[in-house]
């Protein structure tokens, strides 16, 4: 049965993929137009300029340096400004492209699965974060009796609580107690908080970086 609602998932995933492609496409098309625009206002700072040396070339010699040096920084201003809206534009549209992707992949999996196939991916992901932590070499820094922030979508099943402790506290070197939080929003799996460092096994994060896999190939 999971193996199915999983089959019809991916296959649900690979048109949301296509989606997110479109609207790639999409981006393609805004900066193409970024470009025309981008190159309207060089060829506006270019007249611009003219103008401004023609005008230097009226005025008296003594002057004519000092407008010109006034002229290469109004020139520099312009095209710093089109650059700085070309690249806030770009991205904006890709902050946009890739929410929409990852919000589309969070409802698609809130709609086809029940709730026992979501906690069985959910555990499933649980249990393959603390096998890499238990195969990794790679020790953990951590100050004395501090906490692990545990922030999972369920409660840890108490063999899944007791496994991670132990491996945490292999990592750490000394026995390290855990603080859950809930939430709801990363879907499945758990983010380990323990100090500065940061592991995020939450299904959320690997859609995330699925999503910007699929935009990066296209």
């Amino acid at each position: 049965l999971f193996q199915r609602h999983l089959g019809f998932a991916l296959g649900r995933l690979h048109n949301l993929n296509q989606d997110v492609l479109n609207k790639e496409e999409e981006l393609r098309k805004r900066q193409e137009e970024i470009e025309i625009e981008y190159a309207e206002k060089m060829k506006q700072a270019a007249q611009e300029v003219e103008e401004i040396r023609n005008k230097a070339n009226e005025e008296a010699l003594l002057a004519r340096d000092k407008i010109l040096d006034q002229a290469k920084t109004e020139k520099a201003k312009l095209i710093e400004r089109a650059i700085a809206e070309k690249r806030k534009q770009e991205k904006q549209l890709e902050t946009k492209i890739a929410q929409q992707g990852r919000s589309l992949a969070s409802n698609l999996i809130e709609y086809i699965f029940s709730k026992e196939i979501k906690e069985a991916i959910h555990i499933q992901l649980v249990d393959e974060l603390i096998e890499k932590l238990q195969a990794t070499s790679h020790k953990l820094q951590a100050r004395n009796n501090e906490q692990a922030e545990i922030t999972s979508v369920y409660p840890l099943k108490a063999e899944q609580k007791k496994r991670l402790i132990k491996t945490l506290s292999e990592k750490v070197g000394q026995n390290i107690e855990l603080k859950e939080k809930i939430d709801k929003e990363i879907i499945g799996g758990v983010i380990i908080k323990l100090g500065d460092i940061v592991i995020d096994g939450s299904l959320k994060n690997k859609l995330r970086k699925a999503m910007e896999q699929g935009t990066g190939s296209g």
